[in-house]
C-alpha cells in the first residue's frame, strides 16, 4: 500500500502520511486504530507484536537496568 493509497483510505492528504512515516508527526490512539484498520490489520495485534518485540529487546540487552 502507497502512502497516497493509505491517505485515500483515511480521507487525508498524502503528506498527512508522509510526515508520521518520517517522523515529522506522531499519531494519536485513534489515528493509530484508523491507521491500522485501514491496512487490513488489527490494532491490538500490532501492539502486541511491539511488546513481543521490546521485550525481546530488553531481555538481551547488555545495558544495566535501572532501580
Amino acid at each position: 500500500m502507497t502512502q497516497a493509497d493509505l491517505a485515500t483510505a483515511l480521507d487525508k492528504p498524502q503528506s498527512f502520511v508522509a510526515k508520521y512515516e518520517n517522523g515529522e508527526r506522531r499519531i494519536d490512539v485513534i489515528e493509530f486504530i484508523d491507521i491500522a484498520t485501514a491496512v487490513g490489520a488489527a490494532p491490538g495485534d500490532i501492539l502486541a507484536q511491539i511488546q513481543l518485540v521490546d521485550e525481546s529487546a530488553k531481555r538481551t540487552s547488555r545495558r544495566p537496568r535501572k532501580a
